[in-house]
């Protein structure tokens, strides 16, 4: 639900589990903060929070936060006894510290917890922090026969409705687009152009 909404901040979701039912769940905020942990644990009390277990897409950040704490202390000081990861957090502020100090405060941890899942959800993160460059996505539309194009320059384009949440999907996580001209030129240009996060 976060997806294209955290601006350079991941899209981390948590969910608190206690005596096997979802008793919270919790997303980023808009624009990044706050994050999805302190939203999760501001919205319970010390005795919900007690003994539960924390699934959660990202490792709980170990840098300070506007409230002048941590994630990873904020969840040591919740009373949360064990929190599952699908992905470490490959931001130096945070990278590993953050499960060192829930370890510390003795919460058990446990790692690559649906960790493809969690890739997923976070890949133009994940790919910007590791390796210093954005993640490049590139859509076209393509005939059976291989195609972009009729050398007479007769091409049809449809803008299916049956085809538009995954396009619009995908969009949402895009920061920048690049169009070719002929885009410009369509009849339906307008809906392509204008995808706006709700």
């Amino acid at each position: 639900r976060a997806m294209g909404t955290t601006g350079k901040n991941p899209n981390v979701g948590c969910v608190l589990v206690k005596n096997n039912f979802i008793i919270a769940r919790a997303r980023t905020s808009p624009g990044g903060r706050p994050h999805a942990e302190e939203n999760l644990i501001s919205q319970l009390s010390k005795t919900e929070l007690n003994g539960s277990s924390l699934f959660v897409t990202l490792e709980p950040c170990a840098h300070k936060g506007k409230n002048g704490t941590s994630c990873a202390e904020l969840i040591s000081n919740s009373g949360i006894k064990e929190v599952f990861i699908s992905n470490y957090d490959p931001d130096l502020r945070t990278s590993g510290k953050g499960l060192e100090i829930l370890r510390k405060s003795k919460i058990d941890v446990y790692t690559d917890f649906l960790v493809n899942e969690g890739h997923d959800l976070n890949v133009g993160y994940l790919t910007n922090c590791s390796s210093n460059r954005p993640f490049v996505t590139i859509k076209y539309a393509i005939s059976l026969d291989g195609k972009i194009a009729l050398k007479n320059k007769n091409s049809k384009w449809d803008w299916l409705p049956s085809k538009e949440k995954p396009i619009l999907d995908m969009l949402l996580d895009i920061d920048n687009r690049l169009y070719e001209n002929s885009l410009l030129k369509l009849k339906n240009r307008k809906k392509i152009l204008t995808i706006n996060v709700k």
